[in-house]
């Protein structure tokens, strides 16, 4: 299981790479959130463009945040191993969440509350 929470990991992070070597990717382009995909056990994995938060930082406070405060027994960093992971790439500020469903959807509305309160956001 964990093998294939790191290969998803790999690709995704190598994909944001290439995306961003071959120019794909423009400063003015801010996805909220991509598509997500369902894994072998049940669980999902949802790539968050966090590029509207001005810094790293932010993503860091995000990525340790969620477990903490949405249904900590269900991720990896907690006291009783879940299965859920928060990866954050600071050099693609990009965010990837391996959740099950229903914390995807609780994953979501943290954001949007984030963003709905203009908290560390880039100046439009």
């Amino acid at each position: 299981m964990s093998r294939i929470r790191l290969l998803a990991a790999t690709v995704i992070t190598v994909s944001a790479f290439v995306a961003l070597a071959q120019g794909a990717w423009s400063a003015d382009v801010k996805p909220v959130s991509g598509k997500t995909e369902s894994t072998a056990n049940g669980l999902n994995y949802k790539v968050h463009a966090l590029s509207e938060w001005t810094s790293a930082e932010m993503g860091k406070w995000i990525a340790t945040t969620l477990p903490k405060v949405i249904e900590p027994a269900t991720w990896s960093q907690s006291a009783t191993k879940g299965p859920g992971e928060a990866i954050y790439q600071p050099a693609t500020n990009i965010l990837v969440v391996y959740q099950t469903p229903q914390v995807q959807a609780k994953v979501d509305a943290f954001l949007m509350e984030l963003k709905s309160k203009r908290l560390f956001l880039t100046k439009v």
